[in-house]
């Protein structure tokens, strides 16, 4: 975090490059658990100085059944490798798009995730569940994280 009287330079605020990843390929799911999909997305990132990002989900999602929700969602994990490492951050409908109409839509959701070791790296993946007899389906599905901070007295 920056700190009340702190010096500045643009190193200070620029230490994370922006990270994005996305798929125009179609997948689809029955899983009532979180599953990660062919083609993702995900994306791998060093933590800031700030120890936060925001993370930002986006898809185009649909439903078999009317009233069935699908959830794409996403899971921060340690390390460089992509569905490996510690869970810092489960995939749930919290931090997800929840849709249960069978129109396909085009959704988006941004979060923040904080507690992230400064200088570390992470992974992110997107991650898809269905909360009933359906079947979820996903496109165009885009995942990115940047960099979140503020200034701290």
């Amino acid at each position: 975090m920056i700190r009340a009287g702190q010096e500045l330079t643009a190193d200070d605020l620029n230490t994370m490059t922006p990270v994005e990843n996305q798929t125009n390929a179609f997948v689809s799911t029955t899983s009532t658990t979180y599953v990660a999909l062919t083609g993702g997305p995900s994306v791998v990132f060093v933590a800031p100085p700030s120890g936060a990002v925001w993370v930002h989900v986006k898809t185009a999602i649909a439903s078999t059944v009317s009233g069935v929700i699908n959830t794409a969602s996403y899971e921060v994990r340690t390390g460089a490798v992509v569905g490996s490492g510690t869970v810092i951050q489960a995939a749930t409908r919290e931090n997800g798009i929840l849709y249960g109409g069978t129109s396909t839509i085009d959704a988006g959701q941004t979060t923040l995730v904080t507690g992230l070791t400064p200088g570390s790296t992470y992974n992110i993946q997107m991650m898809y569940a269905v909360e009933g007899a359906a079947t979820a389906q996903f496109d165009r599905r885009v995942l990115g994280a940047q960099q979140a901070g503020g200034i701290t007295a």
